[in-house]
């Protein structure tokens, strides 16, 4: 059998010589310094060494483990922002609906649908005819749009988009 991990974003430093202070605040009271040769961690396998250029990574359940530079180049590349990309409830897939990104279910049983924060027209956009006609005002008339959440479906098109009870409930949210 063969898998793939899921791809995540951690929280790392490298430890240098001028950061071990601030390294050890950020890790809890979970490492100690060592000064020749560099830091013991606290991890869940037990107490590992970390030296200098290693980088320190906090993991999925909060533990702290180092990585060797190398490995750490090959495995991580930098992130925009820290968001989970398995979203997992509806309001870690707000956060990320907040942060620009485009969200899912797993449970969803058509291709390349998606949701999004649609940021609306603040400032206000020129009403087509489509709009003027179903709301009974002129074309052109400038009228403010509030956000809201806007559906890509399986064919291609958007919807605006409201959760159902179900959605709100699951857990099977992913960043996409």
């Amino acid at each position: 059998m063969y898998f793939t991990k899921k791809p995540v974003t951690i929280e790392a430093m490298q430890l240098t010589e001028e950061n071990v202070a601030a390294l050890c605040e950020w890790c809890g009271g979970k490492i100690k310094s060592h000064p020749w040769t560099g830091v013991v961690i606290e991890t869940l396998e037990g107490n590992m060494l970390a030296s200098k250029g290693d980088w320190i990574i906090k993991g999925i359940q909060g533990e702290f483990y180092p990585c060797k530079p190398d490995i750490f180049e090959q495995s991580y590349h930098a992130a925009d922002a820290p968001i989970a990309q398995i979203a997992s409830n509806f309001q870690m897939a707000l956060f990320a609906l907040k942060a620009g990104r485009k969200v899912a279910r797993s449970g969803w049983n058509g291709k390349g649908m998606f949701v999004v924060l649609q940021k609306g027209y603040p400032d206000g956009i020129k009403i087509n005819a489509n709009t003027a006609e179903a709301l009974g005002i002129e074309e052109g008339t400038v009228k403010k749009f509030l956000p809201y959440l806007m559906f890509q479906t399986a064919q291609g098109d958007f919807v605006p988009w409201l959760a159902s009870q179900t959605d709100l409930l699951a857990d099977d949210w992913e960043v996409v």
